[in-house]
């Protein structure tokens, strides 16, 4: 019992400065905040006061330099409005930076789609430009080929006639030639 007496949040204890009584769990907000003995930072300790007194103290300490505590919270509200007006301006100059760079990247899109279209175009062209000078060279193949076969046709024509021709000369002067040699003469002439 007596341990948890010690260590019970819920206990009473005294104050060690003003005396009274509170909830062990409340005594860091009672000095902070309640208690009449303490030394407490005046409220406006953040805009740079330093006075330091009691409760009743600081009571009577703000309302004779509520002057000076306007001061001192101008001045932090004018360092505060200098402060976002630097953070403004560097917001709008990543903002002027950003839409500087957006519209350059858009022009270069812009740009470079452009050329895409024009090769595209000038591709399109060469490509057909191809087409028509192959189906010509195809035509002009075709008709070489068929001239020559309708040539080597001719040429073999010409050459079996002249075979011919030449056999039945052949043929002629045999007969002229066996006509005047004997046979045995004509058979030495064949070999």
């Amino acid at each position: 019992a007596a341990k948890h007496e010690e260590a019970c949040s819920e206990r009473r204890v005294q104050c060690e400065r003003c005396g009274a009584k509170v909830l062990a769990r409340r005594m860091p907000d009672h000095e902070e905040h309640h208690c009449g003995q303490g030394l407490f930072l005046c409220e406006f300790a953040k805009y740079g006061c330093t006075d330091r007194g009691s409760r009743i103290e600081l009571d009577a300490h703000c309302e004779e330099d509520a002057p000076r505590h306007l001061r001192l919270v101008m001045l932090a509200v004018e360092g505060v409005n200098a402060t976002y007006k630097s953070w403004y301006a560097e917001v709008d100059g990543v903002r002027n930076a950003m839409v500087g760079h957006v519209t350059v990247s858009a022009r270069d899109i812009e740009a470079a789609a452009a050329e895409v279209r024009r090769v595209e175009a000038a591709g399109k062209t060469e490509v057909e430009k191809l087409r028509v000078g192959l189906a010509d060279l195809r035509a002009y193949y075709e008709e070489e080929v068929g001239r020559l076969h309708r040539q080597v046709g001719r040429v073999r024509t010409d050459a079996e006639a002249r075979v011919a021709d030449l056999a039945a000369e052949n043929d002629v002067l045999r007969l002229a030639l066996a006509s005047k040699m004997t046979r045995v003469e004509a058979e030495g002439v064949r070999e």
